[in-house]
C-alpha cells in the first residue's frame, strides 16, 4: 500500500512535537514502563513494516469441567396446599370456644393467612419465570403438562439437557455412575442437592406433627369446661400458629432464593446460596485429580483464587421435570502461555535516502498469539475471541 509523503510526515512530526526531539526515523513507538507513571518515546530505527506490540499473556482451552447441581420445585405446591389444609383446621377449632372467646382465637390467625397468600403469589411467580407461555395463567403454582424445557440463562443442547437430568437421577441410586460421569468432565454436586432435600424433609415431619397435635387439641375441646382449661387451650393453639409459621417462613425463603437464584444466572453469576465459593472449592478439590493431566484449571486452584475460577466461567440455567439446573463451565485450559502481540502497521520509506514515498502493510488480523519457542501462533481481530 502506497501513502503519500505529506501523510507519513505528518504523523511523524505529531510524535516530534510530543518528544520535542528531532528524529531521522520513519515512525516512533510509545513504551511505557511498568511500575513507572512517565513514558519513554524510543525510535524504530530498523523496521519491517509491522511492529509486535507485546500485549498480555493468554491460555487456550476447548474443554470444560461441568458442575452439576439442580433444585426441585415439584413439591412447593403440595406443600402450601397442605399447610393450607392445616390452617383451615386449626381455625376450626376457635368455633368450639366460648363465642366471647372466639374473636381472640381468630386473630391469632391473621398473620399465617397473609403469609400463605404471600407465599401463594411468589409460587405462581416462580410458575411464570418456569413457564414457556407466560401468558397462560396456572390455576395452581407448579402444575405443568407435558414437556417443558426451558432455558434462562447460556446455551445447551436439548438433549445434554435431558441428559443431566437422567444423570443426576442415576447418581442418587449409584454412587458408581458419579465415576462414569467424571470420565466425561461432569461433576454433580450432591451437597446442594442434599442441603435443599433436608429442608423438605423438615417441613414433611413438621406437617405430621401438626396434624397431631390438631387431633389431640379436638379431644381435649370435647373435655374443656373451665375458663382456665380454655385459656391453656388457646395457648396451645398459640403455639401450634408458631409452628405453622415456621413452616411458612421455610417455605418463603425457598421461594426467594430460587426466584434470585434464577435472576442472578440471567447476569452469569452463580447465586450463593446454590453453590457458595467455599463448597465449590472443597468439590473441585476433591475431584480434581479426575482431571485430564493434560489441562488444568485457569489459575491455580486456591481458596482465594475460587473467585476468579468462578468469573471465567460461563453458567447455564434452565428447566426440566420439575428441576431448575445450574450447570458452572470451568474453563480446562492447556498449559502452554501465549504471548499476544498487537500489530501495529508502520510506514516504511521505498528509499531510506530519499524518502519521499512509503509503503504500508495492513496487517489481516489485528493480533497474533505466539508461544515462546515460536512453534504455535494463532491469528485474531480482538481480544475478546
Amino acid at each position: 500500500m502506497r501513502v503519500s509523503r505529506e501523510k507519513a510526515l505528518e504523523f511523524i512530526s505529531k510524535a516530534k512535537e510530543a518528544s520535542k526531539q528531532n528524529y531521522d526515523a520513519s515512525a516512533l513507538r510509545l513504551l511505557c514502563h511498568h511500575g513507572s507513571t512517565e513514558s519513554e518515546i524510543l525510535p524504530v530505527i530498523h523496521s519491517p513494516g509491522l511492529y509486535f506490540d507485546p500485549t498480555t499473556n493468554i491460555f487456550f482451552y476447548n474443554d470444560f469441567w461441568k458442575i452439576v447441581t439442580h433444585v426441585d420445585v415439584n413439591s412447593i405446591e403440595p406443600h402450601l396446599n397442605e399447610i393450607d389444609k392445616l390452617i383451615v383446621k386449626s381455625s376450626l377449632l376457635c368455633s368450639k370456644i366460648e363465642p366471647e372467646e372466639y374473636s381472640n382465637c381468630r386473630d391469632i390467625f391473621n398473620s399465617i393467612e397473609v403469609l400463605l397468600e404471600t407465599n401463594y403469589v411468589k409460587a405462581h411467580s416462580l410458575s411464570h419465570i418456569i413457564s414457556k407461555d407466560t401468558a397462560n395463567r396456572f390455576k395452581r403454582a407448579l402444575e405443568f403438562g407435558g414437556e417443558i424445557l426451558k432455558f434462562f440463562f447460556g446455551t445447551l443442547d436439548a438433549e445434554d439437557a435431558r441428559n443431566y437430568d437422567a444423570a443426576i437421577d442415576a447418581c442418587e441410586k449409584n454412587d458408581n455412575e458419579i465415576l462414569r460421569l467424571m470420565k466425561d468432565n461432569i461433576h454433580i454436586v450432591k451437597s446442594s442437592i442434599n442441603s435443599f432435600n433436608s429442608t423438605i424433609t423438615k417441613l414433611n415431619q413438621n406437617e405430621v406433627k401438626l396434624n397431631s397435635q390438631i387431633n389431640k387439641l379436638n379431644q381435649i375441646l370435647s373435655l374443656v369446661t373451665t375458663n382456665n382449661d380454655k385459656v391453656l387451650l388457646l395457648t396451645k393453639l398459640n403455639n401450634l400458629v408458631n409452628i405453622i409459621e415456621g413452616s411458612l417462613l421455610t417455605i418463603s425463603n425457598f421461594l426467594d432464593t430460587i426466584v434470585n437464584a434464577i435472576l442472578f444466572s440471567k447476569a452469569n453469576i452463580l447465586h450463593p446460596s446454590i453453590l457458595s465459593p467455599s463448597k465449590l472449592f472443597h468439590e473441585l478439590s476433591l475431584r480434581s485429580s479426575s482431571i485430564n493431566n493434560k489441562l488444568d484449571f485457569p489459575v491455580p486452584l486456591t481458596l482465594d483464587n475460587i473467585h476468579t475460577i468462578i468469573d471465567v466461567s460461563k453458567l447455564i440455567s434452565y428447566y426440566y421435570n420439575n428441576r431448575i439446573f445450574f450447570i458452572l463451565q470451568i474453563p480446562l485450559i492447556y498449559p502452554i502461555k501465549y504471548v499476544v502481540y498487537k500489530i501495529i502497521p508502520l510506514p516504511t520509506p521505498h528509499d531510506n535516502t530519499n524518502p519521499n514515498t512509503f509503503a504500508l502493510i495492513t496487517p489481516s488480523k489485528s493480533y497474533i498469539a505466539l508461544t515462546d519457542d515460536r512453534l504455535h501462533y494463532s491469528l485474531f481481530d480482538n481480544l475478546q475471541q
